[in-house]
């Protein structure tokens, strides 16, 4: 979407190199998705997070699998799948561990959908036409860098620290509340 009198500036052009959909999935990265009620991901997508965790760091980072927690999701054309599992997978931030709850499909190559609940709970404050993100709950006065792909996905990588590339901030990000 674009308001302007000049087409031209509608018409922005990117000069970096962009992931795909597929090498963002194969880099090991999740997809930031207001639209995902919660975290869920391919088998192939949780499969690459695994293999690169334990190629980096000699450790796949799931720490458990619920066989029996398997929730039924709908997408938005129509369709529905029954999830196969729901994996722990260890992940740090600021050298801190913790852990990403991700619903496992066995359908498509999907990449990882970081949820509208988890973003919630780390107090997300995304900034769209930056690339940024600030996790209030872990660290409020650090700025995420977001990697964006080459359909407009802002990427997380989940097999490094969450907070490896932010940067300080001038002062703590407060709540967009807190301006009105």
């Amino acid at each position: 979407m674009c308001f302007t009198e000049d087409p031209v500036a509608c018409a922005a052009k990117t000069t970096q190199s962009l992931k795909s959909t597929r090498e963002a999935v194969m880099s090991g990265s999740g997809v930031i998705d207001g639209g995902a009620t919660r975290t869920l991901g391919s088998v192939t997508a949780i499969q690459s997070v695994m293999d690169l965790n334990h190629s980096k760091y000699g450790d796949h980072g799931i720490t458990e699998v619920d066989v029996a927690n398997k929730p039924t999701f709908g997408f938005g054309n129509s369709s529905q799948n029954q999830c196969i599992s729901t994996a722990q997978l260890k992940i740090k931030a600021n050298e801190k561990p913790g852990t990403l709850q991700i619903h496992a499909l066995n359908q498509g190559q999907g990449p990882i959908l970081i949820s509208i609940d988890t973003l919630r709970k780390l107090k997300a404050v995304i900034d769209f036409s930056e690339d940024l993100m600030v996790l209030r709950a872990l660290d409020d006065s650090k700025m995420i860098p977001l990697e964006r792909s080459a359909a407009g996905h802002q990427l997380l990588p989940l097999t490094e620290d969450l907070m490896k590339h932010a940067m300080p901030c001038t002062r703590q990000v407060p709540s967009l509340r807190s301006f009105c």
